[in-house]
């Protein structure tokens, strides 16, 4: 899509939106203008656009145009890399995936960062998954959205302990060895890197309280879920065969909300 094209594209509105391209489904033309998922991304050298800024606008004007294509193809376009990983996550903050689609992008959103990944980078994956959990907003919260949050923080519990496995592994190696044993602080640094930040882990503790005592008192369908998916954090925290585990890092009353309790 070149650059005057997707700069007329931005004044595409709703009434325009059903006849673009002389398709019935905008986005099923666009799709096919396009011709693959990379061009999701920019191409500055060609003069072409990314296709997710005009996504990102139809979701906003049209969301029922975009978001059902959208969701049959997000699995496709999440395997392309994670450029387009990243650009899909900003679509689902913007509103252009719904739940039941953010999920579909967590195989892809909790796969190791590849070897050689800068440490800032590692978990940024993660991170922009948490925003978007943290900030959908809480009345249209549902099942799926619950199973991305936990998803996300059985992925920190698993690196957690992952990381101390690590350590140990590295410290009867060095012991058998008669060689200096390895600098926790270093190796966890290492091993924790693709690891959520404690904020982004106290934050979705957090944001399922709130979203089990919702401010205005309204129900959450999926309660008893809730309660037995932390439960089953916990569970499997403190089973797990190493002594150090990241709730020895997580004070429990922060995510408390004034009196909720689960």
């Amino acid at each position: 899509m070149g650059g005057r094209q997707s700069r007329a594209l931005a004044d595409v509105g709703e009434r325009d939106a059903p006849t673009l391209y002389g398709f019935d489904d905008p986005v099923r033309g666009l799709a096919e203008d396009l011709g693959g998922p990379h061009l999701l991304l920019a191409d500055e050298a060609a003069d072409v656009r990314p296709a997710g800024e005009f996504l990102e606008h139809l979701a906003a004007v049209a969301p029922e145009t975009v978001r059902p294509w959208l969701a049959d193809h997000v699995v496709r376009l999440a395997a392309a890399g994670p450029c387009a990983l990243g650009a899909l996550l900003r679509l689902s903050a913007a509103g252009a995936l719904d739940p039941a689609g953010a999920r579909l992008l967590l195989p892809h959103v909790l796969a190791r960062p590849p070897a050689g990944t800068p440490a800032e980078e590692a978990s940024l994956t993660r991170r922009m998954a948490a925003s978007w959990a943290g900030n959908f907003p809480v009345a249209a919260r549902d099942g799926d959205w619950l199973l991305v949050v936990e998803e996300l923080l059985k992925d920190t519990v698993d690196l957690g302990h992952a990381g101390y496995l690590a350590y140990e592994t590295a410290r009867r190696r060095a012991h058998a060895g008669h060689e200096a044993f390895p600098e926790l602080t270093e190796m966890l640094q290492r091993e924790w890197a693709a690891r959520l930040p404690e904020h982004d882990i106290t934050g979705l503790l957090r944001e399922v309280v709130v979203t089990v005592h919702r401010a205005d008192g309204g129900p959450f369908r999926w309660a008893r879920p809730a309660r037995n998916a932390m439960e089953g954090l916990l569970h499997r925290d403190t089973e797990a065969p190493v002594s150090r585990s990241w709730s020895a890092y997580i004070d429990l009353d922060e995510v408390r909300v004034m009196d909720a309790k689960f």
